[in-house]
């Protein structure tokens, strides 16, 4: 059952509006965000929902084909990503951008590192539809998971960025992410050898 906790922010772009409200969930606060243009949403962030698979697995291999920004080479099936999906279950955000019924990308945060000691880092991931980047959509996936993070108690994020994606690195630079180290030709993919940048946000 969710239930409106509180309304705190409205925004007016142009003809656009942005409303941004809390709510609880089976007793957990979260943040929601819908972009409304008169009477239509736009733009909704959400929790990520099993009936989203077959489109962030679509999303996935189009990366895993075009993109060095992840390292896996071989295209993965639903399978593979069903079991993806159940390691964040209710202890790691996994949300979804919608545009107009259409999922533009996704984002999540997962385990940085399986040692106990490591249960407080998290790795933050984010994936967007060829349709809709360079449009703000990646910029308000990270704003919301990074507010989950915050609330759900952990303590620092961790981005591995493929180096020369200067695009990303500046936007975890805007959220307060610094460089805190690059490890030389660590990945071979499209013929070549890539360095990883590694971004960590500390939360105060």
């Amino acid at each position: 059952m969710i239930a409106i906790k509180n309304l705190f922010k409205w925004e007016v772009k142009g003809d656009n509006i942005l409303q941004v409200y809390t709510f609880i969930l089976s007793g957990f606060y979260a943040i929601g965000v819908k972009l409304w243009k008169g009477e239509k949403i736009i733009l909704l962030i959400r929790q990520a929902e099993i009936r989203d698979l077959p489109a962030m697995l679509e999303i996935y291999n189009d990366a895993i084909r075009n993109l060095a920004a992840t390292f896996d080479l071989a295209e993965q099936t639903l399978e593979d990503r069903e079991e993806w999906f159940n390691k964040f279950g209710d202890k790691y955000p996994l949300i979804v951008a919608e545009i107009e019924g259409e999922i533009a990308g996704y984002c999540g945060l997962s385990p940085y590192n399986q040692k106990a000691a490591y249960a407080k880092t998290v790795e933050l991931s984010i994936y967007l539809s060829d349709r809709h980047r360079g449009k703000g959509t990646g910029r308000a996936l990270m704003e919301e998971v990074l507010t989950r993070g915050k609330q759900m108690g952990f303590h620092t994020v961790i981005s591995g960025i493929t180096a020369g994606n200067d695009v990303s690195v500046k936007m975890h630079e805007k959220f307060g992410f610094e460089i805190a180290g690059r490890l030389k030709e660590v990945g071979y993919k499209f013929g070549q050898w890539h360095d990883v940048i590694y971004m960590q946000l500390l939360f105060k």
